[in-house]
Parts: C-alpha cells; structure tokens; sequence
C-alpha cells in the first residue's frame, strides 16, 4: 500500500532533493543510493535542512561501519520470511 503511494513534493522540496542528490553523488566517502525515498528519509528527518541530511546520511553509515551487528543486514524478505513462520507457528 505504501510502496504505490505516490507523493507530491513542493517545488522547494525538490530543489532540496536535487541538492542533496549533488552532495551525495560529489562525495568521495559515501557510496549511497540517490533516489528520493532515500533521500526524503533524511531530509524529512532534519526538516528539510540539505546540510543536516547529508550529515545525517554521513553519521547513519560512519554508526552501521562502526557497529556492523547493530544493524540490519539481511534483505527484507529475510526477516519477511521470519515473520510468517512465526505468524503461522503462533
């Protein structure tokens, strides 16, 4: 459901999508996705500051090298499948 949900962005938004898709893509560090949901995720989380998010982008991945177990790192259908064994185990 939320997956085909299609999301209207502000004509302020997206510049700010596109700027932080530049700084992303510049980075020599971060070897990242550039898509909107991506970026969108840490944009929305910093309120729509460019500088901030790609901090933030920064900071998430510096934390997921340093504490690789912390974090998942399967792909979603592995825990998906872990789910409904559950679910119909219950």
């Amino acid at each position: 459901m939320f997956l085909l949900t299609r999301v209207e962005y502000t004509a302020e938004q997206i510049f700010k999508i596109k700027q932080l898709r530049q700084l992303v893509e510049r980075s020599r560090e971060l070897q990242v996705g550039t898509d909107d949901v991506f970026l969108t995720k840490f944009l929305h989380y910093t309120h729509w500051d460019t500088i901030k998010a790609y901090q933030a982008i920064h900071a998430y991945y510096d934390f997921k090298h340093k504490h690789p177990s912390w974090v998942a790192r399967h792909p979603i259908e592995h825990y998906r499948k872990i789910s409904t064994a559950r679910a119909v185990a219950l």
